[in-house]
């Protein structure tokens, strides 16, 4: 029994961590959202990269009410130290929550890219941003597809009551999601420093607004 204990790992959580930094990153999003949307609306400027980043931040604010319901089910405690009860809960919040995460990750590739044509808009550039705008939605609805159809009932929380196809279909299908992202993220932040390179400004306002867009890479 001693050397069971000896090989548990400890019992102690992430939770609080993970409510600290989500609830402030949050709180930042939904801030700077509605500020960008009552400047565009004042200046009757609206577009469909507004609307859009308003869906990606309605859908990301109801994935994070998922997380925080995990919460008292003990998310972020090892698995061992959890009832079977919470630990059905735990995966259904995190299902539900899945579901939202994905939809607002195509929402936001979106309205990236429709920020950008509104930045330049060649014919060039507007092809490449739509594929990418095409992949983005494509892939990720994907995944919110599988997460729907893995299982019957549908929800693989269910455990032994539910007949579901292999785990590796839906975790290779995040994957190649978090991989996409990345790459449409890194060409997102690119595209536009490249033009700013182009604009005659001082070099000195350029390296500045370079700067700041490339914040967009971190």
């Amino acid at each position: 029994m001693s050397l069971q204990k000896d090989s548990m790992p400890p019992d102690e959580t992430v939770g609080p961590i993970w409510l600290g930094v989500s609830s402030s990153l949050v709180v930042l999003l939904l801030i700077t959202t509605v500020l960008r949307l009552w400047a565009r609306f004042a200046c009757r400027n609206l577009g469909w990269d507004d609307y859009t980043i308003a869906l990606a931040a309605i859908t990301a604010t109801v994935r994070y009410a998922f997380g925080v319901m995990q919460l008292p089910h003990g998310n972020g405690r090892h698995r061992v130290y959890l009832g079977d009860h919470d630990y059905m809960m735990v995966n259904m919040y995190g299902w539900w929550g899945q579901l939202f995460h994905f939809t607002s990750m195509a929402f936001l590739k979106v309205s990236l890219c429709l920020l950008v044509i509104r930045i330049q808009s060649t014919k060039t550039l507007r092809a490449l941003l739509y594929i990418l705008m095409i992949g983005s939605v494509v892939i990720n609805l994907a995944v919110v597809i599988i997460l729907l159809a893995e299982c019957r009932p549908v929800g693989f929380w269910r455990g032994n009551s539910a007949q579901c196809w292999p785990n590796a279909i839906r975790i290779y299908a995040i994957w190649t999601s978090i991989a996409y992202s990345v790459f449409s993220d890194l060409l997102c932040s690119l595209l536009p420093l490249a033009m700013v390179w182009r604009i005659r400004i001082p070099s000195q306002k350029k390296a500045m607004v370079t700067g700041l867009m490339s914040l967009g890479l971190v």
